[in-house]
């Protein structure tokens, strides 16, 4: 298990599980994240769930809903709904890491795409 990922375990009390793949952000553009109206640097994105660095003034705790979240993909803005899953310090940062609980059908099908043809478009170099 990665350090980072040991502690969130320690952090939240439950075994971290990842569900789907994360694609790291530095395979992304055109690629945003807001929370509140606070920006946050992305770390990777999945179609289950974003991770991010958190912003110094912001502060998450494990299992709360996020419910003013925009997701800026290429041309397309997205607004889900997700829940913390994790708050890990790397250094002096913290990540936190994110599931989608809300998002309809259209905004995960945009999502999909994004990130099928973000990865497709890695292998094909």
């Amino acid at each position: 298990m990665e350090k980072s990922l040991e502690i969130a375990a320690i952090q939240s009390d439950k075994k971290l599980i990842r569900q789907s793949f994360r694609l790291p952000v530095k395979y992304c553009k055109d690629l945003s994240l807001k929370i509140n109206d606070q920006s946050h640097k992305i770390v990777n994105i999945g179609s289950k769930g974003i991770a991010f660095y958190l912003a110094e003034s912001t502060t998450f705790k494990v299992d709360p809903k996020l419910h003013d979240i925009v997701l800026q993909l290429e041309n397309h803005t997205i607004h889900a709904e997700g829940q913390v899953v994790h708050v890990s310090a790397v250094g002096n940062e913290e990540i936190c890491g994110m599931k989608f609980v809300a998002m309809d059908k259209n905004q995960e099908e945009i999502l999909d795409t994004y990130i099928h043809n973000t990865t497709s478009s890695l292998f094909n170099k």
